[in-house]
């Protein structure tokens, strides 16, 4: 009978919705669908993964001093664990100081919850997201026309961007 779940104390990725595992006592990996809670995030735990994808490695008092709002540090601390034992996240000991480093890519994770909002609020129509985005926040004529031109491009010539990256260039656009 084959887990459901990642034994603790394993090495273990995400490949695609399913986790890959070294079999015990053999060097061949064996797949694992991955629960859905694995990869969904809290509104905390996301907060957290962002400051971990744009300042990367840190430990919990920069966390705590870099988060959007007052936040105790051993709320700071649970996030982590909860991250670490969902694989989000990796650390390293150096001395008694512990560093945490994003192990979940910003863009799968980015992908995973815009999925998950595809499907709950627009029925999966693509479509339907971006005219209510559209409808929702007005955009400049040059914002449109950017849309435009990047919509009419070949996939395979596309630069994919991390979210981050991406809103960082629109608040560089908008300061000028």
């Amino acid at each position: 009978m084959m887990p459901s779940e990642p034994s603790p104390g394993l090495e273990f990725t995400l490949a695609g919705n399913f986790v890959i595992e070294p079999k015990k006592n053999q060097n061949l990996p064996h797949f694992i669908p991955v629960r859905a809670s694995i990869l969904k995030l809290t509104a905390g735990e996301l907060k957290v993964m962002q400051l971990l994808w744009e300042h990367g490695e840190m430990k919990p008092s920069e966390i705590q001093e870099k988060f959007s709002e007052p936040i105790k540090n051993s709320a700071i601390r649970s996030f982590l664990s909860i991250l670490l034992e969902k694989g989000h996240v990796k650390r390293r000991q150096v001395g008694k100081a512990f560093f945490y480093t994003a192990k979940t890519k910003e863009r799968r994770a980015f992908h995973t919850m815009l999925t998950e909002l595809l499907e709950t609020f627009c029925g999966g129509s693509k479509e339907a997201l971006v005219m209510t985005l559209l409808e929702e926040h007005e955009l400049t004529p040059q914002q449109l026309i950017e849309l435009s031109q990047h919509a009419s491009q070949p996939k395979e010539t596309k630069i994919k961007s991390s979210p981050v990256s991406r809103k960082r260039k629109g608040k560089s656009h908008e300061s000028k």
